[in-house]
């Protein structure tokens, strides 16, 4: 009897280890071969109308624009994604461009009166090629959020990740960012390893990665080496009073990628279903 017991702790301390002790390479080829088609890169068009003032004289201008680096995750066999709010959304996009031009125009007399943006289209690229028109349908500023659904009806069913099956992660975890790059290009699905270094409640739950990327990462999602959901990249802006005055860490204008928590993820995501 002794026996049995010591064969079955065995089994089951083996297993469990096993299956915790997944490796990086193990859990991108996991999560590449179960849901590599969910990861998608939506691509943008649109006409920005600018009226400016330069030097006393009324200019106007009209430039078309497109952009297919944002990336998104399909969560449901809807079509229904999940993105960064600061990639998805083209008007706030090109406006900020614009003032910042307006800021940047040193020794130059120049004003920015009016600025309208038009989006011509909003579409998925999948990795097949074929593209879904889409919209966003909801936006949370503040967590830097955008929940994107096809528009009309798609008649497919799309591969998705479950965001529901998620775990919360503890600080020194590991973690995969799976890395949709320019599949209409031909680029293929990058997996990136990081870790968990800190967490933070102020002003939302967050998690801090050792992975300072570039913010074309924003909306990438991440999973555990068990190949469950942890969270989504989004734009952090650290601009921190002090003194009366404002310090700003980084030195890039103050945003940070950090790790939006998976409970916020599936509420944005149940506020359109």
């Amino acid at each position: 009897m002794k026996k049995i017991i010591i064969a079955v702790f065995f089994m089951v301390f083996c297993g469990c280890a096993l299956f915790a002790a997944n490796t990086p390479r193990e859990a991108a080829a996991f999560i590449k071969d179960n849901y590599g088609d969910a990861f998608v890169n939506v691509k943008t068009e649109a006409v920005i109308a600018m009226t400016l003032m330069v030097y006393g004289e009324m200019h106007k201008d009209e430039i078309s624009d497109k952009f297919i680096t944002i990336s998104a995750t399909i969560v449901s066999p809807d079509g229904t994604a999940v993105a960064a709010l600061s990639t998805a959304d083209v008007n706030r996009i090109y406006t900020s461009q614009v003032n910042m031009l307006s800021e940047t125009s040193q020794g130059v007399d120049m004003q920015i009166i009016d600025v309208n943006v038009s989006l011509q289209k909003m579409v998925y690229v999948l990795n097949d090629g074929s593209e879904i028109p889409v919209e966003v349908v909801y936006r949370d500023e503040a967590k830097d959020i955008a929940v994107l659904k096809p528009v009309g009806n798609p008649n497919r069913t799309f591969t998705h990740i479950d965001i529901a099956d998620a775990i919360v992660p503890e600080i020194l975890d590991p973690i995969i960012f799976p890395v949709q790059s320019i599949a209409e290009l031909g680029y293929p699905l990058v997996m990136v390893e990081s870790k968990i270094i800190g967490k933070t409640n102020t002003p939302y739950p967050m998690y801090i990665t050792d992975f300072n990327g570039l913010t074309l990462l924003n909306g990438v999602t991440c999973f555990s080496l068990d190949g469950k959901f942890i969270g989504m990249l989004t734009d952090f802006n650290l601009n921190i009073e002090k003194d009366g005055g404002f310090f700003v860490y980084p030195a890039a204008g103050g945003n940070v990628l950090v790790l939006t928590t998976a409970a916020d993820i599936y509420e944005a995501v149940k506020n359109v279903n």
